[in-house]
């Protein structure tokens, strides 16, 4: 009885034995399986962020070379003529006179700041010649961009400058009259009001044409504003004063027109 004990124990320790060293071997295997997998998700993690730093650059907005753009060139024509009649703009600025030729009539236009000068070249009835870039207006009229004016006694050529104005001191004017008619330009937008005084109401547009529907010919409007001065070199036709509005009221209700 005791030796069959002994053996039964001793059965049981190597059995004992044997299942620690199972359990160890698996532990090792376990952690290396472990290993494999992190460095996996860390190969996968580096491959998705490099990926991802790829798509972003190409994302970036490549940088186009800008097209150079050559300049249009444009025709210079020659035009021998009588000066009929002088010609000024809204702002009532000589900047123009038509030229009668043999077969046509056309519109001779130059900078306002030349004004002074070319007045006291043209005379009207006496033949000119004129260079210039020939276009046709929206009326369908020919109209000449002067470049050249050859008179009897002198050649002049155009020189677009900013006008340098008057270091007349801009006083504030405050009144009020009648709109006798309402100014538009070229395209037909409005910019400014005509009052019964021979007075323009000068307004941008913008404003103009938000208050197509309520500033109406006959209505009486009051102002505050400041005289337009006449900038070097310009010369005016003296019909009208001009007043560049800073405010506008109408039927009560009034306006900002420029800060």
């Amino acid at each position: 009885m005791i030796n069959h004990s002994s053996t039964q124990i001793k059965d049981f320790q190597i059995k004992s034995n044997n299942y620690e060293i199972f359990d160890a071997v698996t532990e090792i295997e376990l952690q290396r399986s472990f290993r494999r997998i992190n460095i996996i998700l860390l190969l996968t993690a580096v491959i998705l962020i490099a990926s991802g730093f790829f798509l972003v650059l190409n994302a970036q907005p490549k940088h186009i070379p800008k097209k150079t753009v050559k300049p249009h060139l444009e025709p210079i024509s020659l035009v021998i003529g009588q000066p009929t009649a002088w010609v000024n703009n809204e702002n009532f600025v000589y900047d123009g006179f038509y030229v009668q030729t043999v077969s046509d009539r056309v519109l001779i236009k130059f900078p306002v700041n030349m004004g002074n000068k070319i007045r006291a070249a043209v005379r009207i009835g006496v033949i000119v010649n004129v260079s210039g870039v020939i276009t046709t207006n929206l009326i369908g009229d020919k109209e000449m961009k002067l470049v050249k004016l050859n008179t009897d006694k002198e050649a002049i050529y155009t020189n677009k400058t900013n006008p340098k104005q008057s270091k007349a001191k801009q006083t504030i004017v405050k009144s009020e009259g009648k709109i006798t008619q309402i100014q538009i330009d070229k395209e037909g937008k409005i910019n400014g009001y005509i009052l019964e005084n021979k007075l323009i109401l000068r307004v941008p547009i913008t404003v103009g044409e938000q208050l197509r529907n309520i500033v109406i010919e006959g209505s009486t409007i009051s102002y505050t504003g400041v005289n337009r001065v006449i900038a070097e070199g310009e010369v005016s036709s003296k019909l009208y004063d001009v007043v560049i509005c800073k405010t506008i009221t109408v039927n009560g209700n009034e306006f900002l027109v420029k800060q």
